[in-house]
Parts: structure tokens; sequence; C-alpha cells
């Protein structure tokens, strides 16, 4: 296609394909552990949305898998966006807790009590009634 056009379009032809390929062309940028790590916070530790903030903040490519092989060569700082993020969650659910709305506020406290109040004897059990006489046919000397 490229030898049909006269000289001029010829060259903004080329320089498009090679603008193009330069864009296709993964550029190898260093992000610093710094970076990295105030990336991964920001992002609340999820891989792939960390993944695609580093790509647009840094015009580079890097995957969901790249991010979690580097996370988890510092657990230490892994566990502690964990953390922070549970922590987060138990306040919001404490403040669903303290809701005006009465049904928020019962099942709120119902999911707390079956998850933290074990201790106390909030469990939840199930329950299964088997109605023929000998269901357990095995247990028989027959």
């Amino acid at each position: 296609m490229s030898s049909v056009l006269p000289l001029h379009y010829q060259r903004i032809y080329d320089d498009n394909i090679q603008q193009k390929q330069n864009l296709t062309k993964p550029y190898k940028m260093k992000v610093s552990d710094l970076e990295f790590w105030s990336e991964l916070r920001k992002n609340k530790a999820l891989y792939s949305r960390t993944a695609r903030a580093l790509e647009l903040k840094y015009n580079i490519t890097y995957t969901r898998q790249s991010v979690k092989e580097r996370a988890e060569k510092d657990l230490d700082q892994l566990n502690d966006i964990v953390e922070e993020n549970l922590d987060v969650a138990e306040e919001v659910h404490h403040k669903l807790m303290m809701s005006k709305d009465e049904r928020i506020q019962i099942k709120a406290s119902q999911f707390y009590l079956k998850n933290k109040g074990k201790s106390r004897g909030y469990v939840e059990k199930q329950q299964i009634e088997i109605n023929e006489p000998k269901p357990f046919k095995w247990f028989d000397d027959e």
C-alpha cells in the first residue's frame, strides 16, 4: 500500500506507522518501592486496580500478576494493608449496627453475633430432621 502513495503522503504514512510501533512497544520503567506500595495501599491491595493505576500513572505495561508477585515479596506490608481494610470494614459495620433503620440494625447485629459472638453461644446451627424409621440401613445386621 505504501508504494502507491505520493512521496509526501508516504512520509506521513511512514511516520504514523513508526508512532504506532513506538506505542505498542512496552516501555520498561522501574516503579520505585515507595511508589508501588503507595499505589497498592491507595487501591486497597486490589491487584487489578493497582495494575491499571500504575499503567495510567506511569504509562507502562503492568499486569495483575506482576503486582501480585511484587506485593507477596513483602508480606508484612501487604498484611498491613489488608488489616487496614478490615479496620475500615469493621468501622462501617459498627455504623450499620447503630443505624436508625431498625431492620438494618438487626441484620448488622445478627451478622456480628454470628461471627464474633461464638464464645458467648451465638452460633448458627442447621437442624436436619429425618422422617424415615431406619434411615441408615447399612447399620442393620440383616
